[in-house]
C-alpha cells in the first residue's frame, strides 16, 4: 500500500508565494538599474593597477582611458591590498557588472544568513526565511544596484564569527584581515 503525498499546508503555500515574490521583486529591482557605481569603480581602478597605470587618479580620467561612462570626478580610493584583490574585476566587462552585482549580492546575503543562523543552532528554513526578509530590504536592493561591497563583507564576517564559534580563531583571523584590507574606511 502506497503512502498519500503530503500536502503542503496554507501556511508553506503563504510562505513560498512570499519568497518568490521577494526573489522576483529583488531581480527586478537590480536589473531595472543598468549602473553599478561601486563596481565600476573598483574594476576602473583594479585595471589602472594591472595596467601599471595610476589607480588613485579620479575616476572620470580612469573612465576616459577604459572607454566606460562613469563620471565621478573625484578619486576612488583603495587600500593597494584591496586593488589586488579586486584585480578578478578587471577580467569582467563593464555590462556584465550589474548581473555580477545581482548574483554576488543574492548568494552573499543568502550565505551569510545561512552561516549566522545555523551556527547558532536554528534550521536551515529559517535561515532561508531571514535571507529573504534580508532582501526584500531596501539595504539589499541599494547595494546590490550600486555594486556595493557590503554583502560581501558581511559574508566574510558571518564565516569569520562561525570559525570563531567552533575554534578556528586562525580562519576567524583570516577572514577579519580580508575584510579590513577590502573595507579600511567606511
Amino acid at each position: 500500500m502506497s503512502r498519500p503525498i503530503p500536502r503542503p499546508g496554507s501556511v508553506t503555500v503563504i510562505v513560498l508565494w512570499v519568497v518568490a515574490w521577494v526573489a522576483l521583486s529583488f531581480l527586478y529591482l537590480v536589473f531595472s538599474v543598468d549602473e553599478t557605481f561601486d563596481l565600476q569603480a573598483d574594476r576602473l581602478t583594479a585595471l589602472a593597477a594591472l595596467n601599471g597605470n595610476d589607480p588613485y587618479v579620479p575616476i572620470i580620467e580612469l573612465a576616459d582611458e577604459y572607454g566606460s561612462e562613469l563620471g565621478w570626478p573625484h578619486v576612488h580610493p583603495r587600500t593597494p591590498g584591496s586593488l589586488v584583490l579586486q584585480a578578478p574585476l578587471a577580467a569582467i566587462p563593464e555590462s556584465m557588472l550589474g548581473l555580477v552585482s545581482a548574483a554576488g549580492t543574492a548568494a552573499a546575503l543568502l550565505a551569510a544568513t545561512r552561516f549566522g543562523f545555523t551556527s547558532l543552532g536554528r534550521s536551515e528554513s529559517s535561515a532561508l526565511l531571514a535571507a529573504v526578509a534580508v532582501a526584500a530590504t531596501s539595504i539589499a536592493v541599494e547595494s546590490a544596484t550600486v555594486g556595493s561591497q557590503s554583502p560581501l563583507i558581511a559574508l566574510l564576517l558571518a564565516l569569520a564569527w562561525t570559525r570563531l564559534r567552533s575554534g578556528e580563531d586562525r580562519w576567524a583571523g583570516v577572514g577579519v584581515g580580508v575584510v579590513v584590507t577590502l573595507k579600511l574606511f567606511p
